[in-house]
């Protein structure tokens, strides 16, 4: 985290509940007490240099992305670390915008 000076933190405050308020359908953000332990793990993509954005986690437990400019699907099960692309028959346009 990056401490902001506290005239760019209400600014940026003020934007971020404009443009993205709470929502019902999600559970409300709570601040945790104390010193947290988390885990992170990491996985590389077959396919170097495709990019991989936007993670799903499937009701399975295992996660999907986007290879966007590798053209194809990741697939990771994090149970049992296999990991996979799921190749387009054809090169999709990008989108930028």
């Amino acid at each position: 985290m990056v401490k902001l000076p506290d005239d760019r933190a209400k600014v940026i405050a003020a934007y971020l509940g404009k443009n993205f308020p709470e929502r019902a359908d999600r559970p409300k953000t709570v601040v945790v007490p104390g010193d947290l332990k988390i885990n992170i793990r990491e996985w590389v993509a077959p396919t170097l240099g495709s990019r991989p954005h936007d993670p799903q986690a499937a009701p399975d437990g295992t996660i999907y992305w986007a290879g966007m400019w590798g053209n194809v699907i990741g697939h990771v099960d994090p149970k049992t670390n296999a990991i996979k692309d799921i190749r387009f028959r054809r090169r999709a346009p990008v989108r930028t915008a």
